[in-house]
């Protein structure tokens, strides 16, 4: 508020006479009716109090009578107005009301109110069979409130109908969305909610397609194992899901050691054999399935694996145990048949023998 002179006393002739002096302008309390701020001098202000008014805002005069920011001076009052503010009006203003006597001053503080701006794409991750993690960042600008939470919408990519997920504000910064068909490809957005109202929707997000990962594969076994290698082998899992299936990954370790890859990347086979083994190790071997939504859950060796040849003993059996027979020894017969028949085999000559090789 501005002083009032209350006079000044003057002696003349051997007596005293009082004079007023004129009383420099004083304001009431601004008042704010939308956009618009007005200023007046006090009712009991001289009439001239208002015949010289200046606005400023970040140090620049304010004179312009029309267009978005303007400001309108009649006889008992200046009006400032600001049509559509923004966040760059925000500020202090100052008004000055001058008259001859002086001149009084007043800083008023605008802050502009408004929805919150949009938030920016929400993103997508944890992806499984009817559910994804939606996740995003506040909005650049509040509105000059706080933010009290937001809501989430989804739609199938190919529909042009986006479904509210959230009746309550969610208040944290992510939301599980649940519910949704494996398969189908969808997208989210998020809005922004503060005492004003809600914001515009932020972009879509990228589209996403809940799947769920493949179960584990069946029958896993050891088909063969030499002093370096282990040959195994196993089933599809029962459940591929809507993904498809990428192919399976095969580890190996030590017992109570970490798991080793047992190859780069995929093998799309259901066969493979594990090179470049310890000799001796007792390892355990596990296998997965993997498709666009992830690894399904392993399947491992019930029991550890030697890296050892299996040699296969023949029973030793002692010579004097050996029947005496040309099939025990090892002895094989055979003869010719005689060129000729003997016609003097009752003459004393003897026939062919069989004879034996070995």
């Amino acid at each position: 508020m501005g002083t009032v002179d209350r006079g000044v006393e003057e002696e003349a002739e051997g007596h005293f006479q009082t004079e007023s002096a004129p009383l420099p302008p004083t304001f009431l309390l601004p008042c704010s009716q939308g956009n618009k701020t007005s200023a007046r001098p006090a009712s009991d202000a001289p009439e001239d109090a208002a015949d010289n008014d200046e606005w400023v805002f970040d140090k620049k005069l304010l004179c312009e009578t029309e267009g978005r920011v303007r400001v309108e001076t009649t006889k008992d009052r200046s009006i400032f107005t600001v049509e559509g503010a923004e966040k760059e009006d925000e500020g202090i203003y100052t008004v000055t009301v001058k008259n001859p006597v002086g001149e009084d001053q007043v800083n008023l503080t605008v802050k502009v109110i408004d929805v919150p701006d949009a938030p920016a794409a929400p993103k997508i991750s944890n992806v499984g069979e009817d559910s994804c993690m939606v996740q995003w960042e506040p909005p650049a600008y509040d509105g000059g409130q706080p933010v009290l939470g937001y809501i989430l919408e989804r739609k199938k990519k190919k529909s042009y109908r986006w479904m509210r997920l959230n009746f309550d504000l969610i208040r944290e910064l992510s939301h599980e969305a649940r519910r949704m068909i494996e398969g189908v490809v969808y997208e989210t957005r998020v809005y922004a909610v503060n005492a004003i109202g809600m914001s515009r929707p932020s972009p879509a997000s990228q589209p996403f397609m809940p799947v769920g990962p493949p179960s584990e594969p069946t029958h896993l076994a050891v088909e063969d194992v030499s002093d370096t290698t282990v040959s195994l082998k196993w089933r599809p899992p029962e459940r591929v899901g809507a993904g498809g299936l990428d192919g399976y990954s095969v580890e190996y370790c030590l017992e109570g050691s970490e798991w080793v890859a047992a190859l780069q990347g995929l093998t799309e086979r259901t066969s493979m054999l594990v090179k470049d083994l310890p000799t001796g190790a007792r390892l355990l071997f596990r296998v997965r399935a993997h498709n666009m939504a992830g690894s399904g859950a392993p399947v491992t060796t019930t029991e550890p694996v030697t890296v050892q040849e299996i040699l296969r003993e023949c029973p030793f059996v002692q010579s004097q145990d050996l029947p005496l027979t040309p099939q025990a020894l090892g002895v094989q017969w055979r003869w010719e048949q005689p060129r000729r028949s003997c016609q003097n085999a009752g003459q004393g000559q003897k026939g062919l023998e069989p004879s034996s090789m070995h």
